[in-house]
């Protein structure tokens, strides 16, 4: 970590989150002038920090978002992720070519050349796929995983690092990660996003060909992302050291080069690595595994790791995110008994297809992260029936496919929050009868027992939307879930 410039500036943040506050603090570690600013009233926010604050200099304007500061010299400000693009003042900034970075581009700038950093993005399993990769390096996620960028301080290099297209959006990326990892791409974050194509282009700008050895870890089985795969290696002129590395669950990638050297795949239910060998099949002693030719006369060493059935999370998507997360340690020079260990070792994060406890027969999980339609596909994919809990803030989604899937994977579907009751037209249009509507949380839980009455099926909270029409944050929604299931069991 190396020290940003000494000279004192003057900094404006937009919002007083989490985010923030971490900025707050490492700005002032810096010795720069701070002002915040936030839309909520000031007493949301604990007082006492404010105050702690104001001791040390910095301003606060609340109810509203302001660029009081923005005409002095010297200034830049600091976007917080939860900040639309269409929000005004955000236009403020671009119309006047106001000088503005995130917590992303401070934490980037603080880095040695000799540091690296991993970045994880897509619209489903990221925080899975942090959490495995951080596990596997013995160390802890950073970004959008809920750590801060500037919280880091008592990590060390490679920075395992969670990125959303919030974050990425308003960033000047001055310094792409040394290993990116797409894991996916499908709708969401509509309501923050002008279209489905700035999401898309947003999120690609973590990829990008260099003369300095980058690995891009693409999901194959994802069209964005292998699209992006194929655009990567076209570009790739004399001389670039990035490599395009791809995972799949449904394909055996053998088809290898130079430019991608290996891939992660699954065969006969086992994760294995290929390892490029070329046409004359050259060998790394300190490798282990099987020989293979492919269809093209060049060799591949295939190395055998784990089974999927040994692993502690469930479900295809588990299962690409481990492949992803196992190409990610490999590229960087994990040897693969190490990543054997760590894979067999880990736990589902908390809000991700999450084991709670068991009562009366039937196994719950807390799936409150699925905060968009295709999460909960796959989740509802990872069993053969289940009773699910689904609804919340509407976002202006199409849950067609979702409710398709719902309609022939579930026994039973409750029904909570915003969307309840325009799910609820949508099953009684397609003859599906077997839901009730719930009025708070609680309910959702009685009434999944009573449709799972008679069956041993697991019941799911699985949303398929955000958690904001009725809790903090999807979060907040999981640990309700949480306490309201353990407190059956205790109540027993």
């Amino acid at each position: 970590m190396q020290s940003s410039d000494s000279i004192c500036k003057n900094y404006t943040i937009l919002g007083f989150g989490k985010t923030a506050r971490a900025v707050v603090d490492y700005l002032l570690n810096q010795d720069h002038k701070v002002f915040v600013s936030d839309e909520k009233p000031r007493e949301k926010f604990d007082q006492e920090l404010i105050k702690s604050y104001e001791t040390k200099g910095v301003r606060f304007v609340f109810n509203k978002l302001s660029l009081a500061e923005a005409s002095s010299e010297n200034m830049t400000v600091i976007i917080s992720p939860g900040i639309p693009p269409s929000s005004p003042i955000i236009q403020e900034i671009k119309s006047n070519k106001i000088n503005h970075r995130t917590d992303l581009d401070l934490f980037i700038e603080t880095l040695t050349k000799e540091e690296q950093y991993i970045a994880i993005t897509g619209t489903n399993g990221k925080t899975t796929t942090t959490s495995l990769v951080a596990h596997i390096f013995d160390t802890q996620g950073i970004g959008n995983i809920g750590k801060p960028f500037l919280e880091f301080s008592d990590l060390s290099s490679p920075y395992v690092c969670e990125i959303s297209s919030f974050q990425i959006f308003h960033s000047e990326l001055k310094r792409l990660p040394d290993i990116a990892i797409h894991l996916n791409l499908t709708d969401d974050h509509l309501d923050w996003h002008s279209s489905l194509d700035e999401y898309k282009e947003t999120k690609e700008r973590l990829f990008g060909n260099s003369e300095e050895e980058r690995f891009s870890v693409l999901n194959f089985d994802d069209e964005v992302t292998r699209n992006l795969g194929e655009r990567l290696l076209k570009s790739r002129t004399e001389g670039m050291k990035s490599k395009v590395l791809y995972f799949s669950t449904t394909k055996v990638l053998d088809e290898l080069s130079s430019a991608s050297p290996v891939s992660a795949y699954l065969r006969d239910s086992r994760i294995c690595l290929g390892v490029y060998l070329g046409s004359e099949g050259e060998l790394d002693p300190q490798l282990e595994g099987i020989v293979i030719a492919n269809s093209f006369g060049e060799y591949f060493l295939e190395i055998p790791l784990v089974k999927t059935g040994e692993l502690k999370i469930l479900g295809d998507h588990n299962y690409s995110n481990a492949l992803a997360a196992t190409l990610a340690a490999f590229a960087y020079g994990k040897k693969p008994e190490e990543i054997i260990e760590k894979l067999l070792s880990f736990n589902a994060v908390p809000h991700r297809l999450e084991y709670v406890t068991e009562f009366s027969g039937h196994k719950f999980y807390n799936d409150s992260k699925a905060t968009n339609p295709d999460s909960a596909i796959k989740a509802l994919n990872a069993f053969d029936k289940s009773i699910a809990i689904i609804g919340g803030k509407n976002k202006n989604l199409d849950l067609t496919a979702f409710l398709g899937v719902a309609m022939e994977k579930c026994h039973g579907i409750v029904l909570i929050g915003e969307l309840k009751q325009e799910i609820a037209n949508y099953l009684e249009q397609n003859s599906f009868e077997n839901f009730k509507l719930s009025a708070s949380l609680e309910d959702a839980v009685n009434h999944s027992l009573e449709l799972a009455k008679g069956t041993y099926y697991p019941i799911i909270l699985s949303p398929a939307s955000s958690s904001f029409d009725m809790f903090i944050n999807y979060e907040d929604r999981g640990e309700q879930f949480k306490k309201l299931v353990k407190s059956l069991v205790l109540a027993s």
